[in-house]
C-alpha cells in the first residue's frame, strides 16, 4: 500500500497540531520576519497574506507589529489551534479564527 506525500503531511500535521507551535521555537522564523517586514517597509506594503499559515503564528507576529495580516490553513487540526484573540475586526468575515468561508 502507498500513501502520497500529501497525505502523509496532512497525517504529520495532524498528528502534531496541538503542540506545533512547542515544536517550532527554535525556527528561524523570526529572521524571516523580520526580513519580510523590512521589504514590506521599503516598498510600502502594509497588507500580507499567510498562504499554510499553521497555527497563525506568523500572522500573530506581523499583526503585533502593525501590519495587515491574513492567514489561510488548509489542515483543520492546525486551524483548531489558531489563537482567536489576534483576528481583527470585524470578525464576521471569519467563519473559525481565519478560516475564510465555510
Amino acid at each position: 500500500m502507498s500513501i502520497s506525500l500529501d497525505k502523509l503531511q496532512d497525517l504529520h500535521d495532524t498528528d502534531t497540531a496541538s503542540v506545533y507551535d512547542t515544536m517550532h521555537t527554535n525556527c528561524k522564523t523570526g529572521d524571516l520576519l523580520g526580513f519580510i517586514e523590512m521589504l514590506c517597509d521599503t516598498l510600502g506594503l502594509n497588507a500580507l497574506f499567510d498562504v499554510g499559515s499553521d497555527t497563525g503564528r506568523s500572522v500573530r507576529v506581523l499583526l503585533s507589529h502593525g501590519k495587515d495580516a491574513r492567514g489561510v490553513e488548509p489542515v483543520r487540526a492546525l486551524q483548531r489551534q489558531v489563537d482567536c484573540s489576534y483576528q481583527p475586526e470585524p470578525r464576521s468575515s471569519w467563519s473559525r479564527c481565519g478560516r475564510v468561508g465555510g
